[in-house]
């Protein structure tokens, strides 16, 4: 079963007889591509700050690696700045929820979450 925002091309094996096929054809591999909905944009579900630690929370979808990002000053364009990794959520064919922990050693740090298909 395929749920909604998953994306997903498998090989089934399959019983061709019902289609009145000769038996040679039994078990013959077939490609299967299902291609639902886009997922959703990333996004932080919780942030909060306790003893100068800094969790933040968020979800993942399957098959989609996550990168949280931080900088500690925000520049007039953010786009181009050099942002610094923090934390990689690898790709796994379910979703999770990511709770990852930064330590406070600036007064301000701005936080990102990018994502790749």
């Amino acid at each position: 079963m395929v749920k909604k925002g998953e994306k997903r091309v498998g090989t089934f094996l399959g019983f061709l007889g019902f289609l009145g096929l000769p038996a040679v054809v039994l078990g013959a591999t077939l490609l299967a591509v299902f291609t639902p909905a886009d997922a959703a944009p990333p996004r932080f579900t919780w942030i909060t700050n306790i003893n100068n630690k800094v969790q933040i929370h968020f979800d993942t979808e399957p098959n989609r690696t996550y990168v949280v990002q931080y900088i500690n000053r925000l520049p007039t364009n953010i786009s181009t700045t050099n942002w610094s990794n923090l934390y990689t959520a690898l790709s796994f064919p379910i979703s999770t929820h990511q709770i990852i922990q930064d330590v406070r050693t600036t007064p301000v740090r701005f936080y990102r979450l990018k994502v790749t298909p």
